[in-house]
């Protein structure tokens, strides 16, 4: 790696950092979190994750039909993954279930030129799951960089200033901002009260005693639904 740091003495750099340090020092600060913010911590993204599901030795036989299915219903779209994959999965098995439960003749669903029924759906969306968390799971979680822009966010840029509450609106599914938050001592909300197992309650964003909010728009891999 080059040790000549002559760049960041130009011009362009400096009125770029002056004008990152002008906008950290507002007093409402919102963070959007999306694609490519967890490659850092040695998460995949989504292309080699799903590439890594379609070749898990997890999925059955069966399994790996229904997705090469799936993936031939998406020719000619751009770059489909996996999460493309499961919503078409989700889609087809709520159609099943509500013929199902209206009492229709036929509940099965047709997938190109199979028919599937309930259970062979819910199968397979299970087993894809798994094939995620195995892939997810053997991964050993760097959450240095995430740690570095909390502490970075909460204590330099805020020192001798009024505790302000800051917005992360996060796209991905990870939890990685919520332990870093976490690890820095940063006290945070994210919609939830209890522990191990909590329970929605979004009136907590209102709380004025917190450092940060934490907005999980598309979920959180850590968020189950109980019936």
């Amino acid at each position: 790696m080059s040790e000549d740091l002559s760049v960041f003495s130009s011009v362009e750099v400096k009125e770029i950092v002056q004008d990152m340090c002008n906008l950290l020092s507002q007093r409402r600060l919102a963070f959007l979190l999306g694609a490519g913010c967890s490659r850092c911590a040695g998460l995949p993204l989504m292309p080699g994750l799903t590439k890594n599901v379609l070749e898990n030795t997890i999925l059955s036989e069966e399994t790996k039909n229904i997705l090469k299915k799936i993936c031939e219903s998406f020719a000619g779209a751009q770059n489909p993954t996996i999460e493309d994959y499961m919503s078409e999965i989700i889609d087809l098995l709520s159609i099943s279930e509500r013929r199902t439960r209206r009492g229709a003749n036929q509940s099965r669903v047709f997938l190109v030129d199979q028919q599937i029924d309930a259970s062979e759906l819910q199968i397979a969306l299970n087993e894809i799951k798994n094939a995620i968390s195995s892939a997810i799971g053997i991964i050993d979680v760097d959450v240095t960089t995430h740690q570095q822009f909390i502490r970075a966010i909460h204590s330099k840029l805020q020192a001798g200033k009024p505790t302000r509450c800051v917005d992360y609106f996060i796209l991905n599914y990870d939890t990685l901002i919520e332990d870093a938050l976490g690890l820095e001592c940063v006290l945070y909300c994210d919609g939830f009260n209890g522990a191990a197992t909590g329970w929605w309650n979004p009136e907590i964003f209102q709380l004025e005693n917190r450092a940060a909010r934490v907005f999980k728009i598309h979920g959180s891999i850590d968020w189950c639904y109980l019936k």
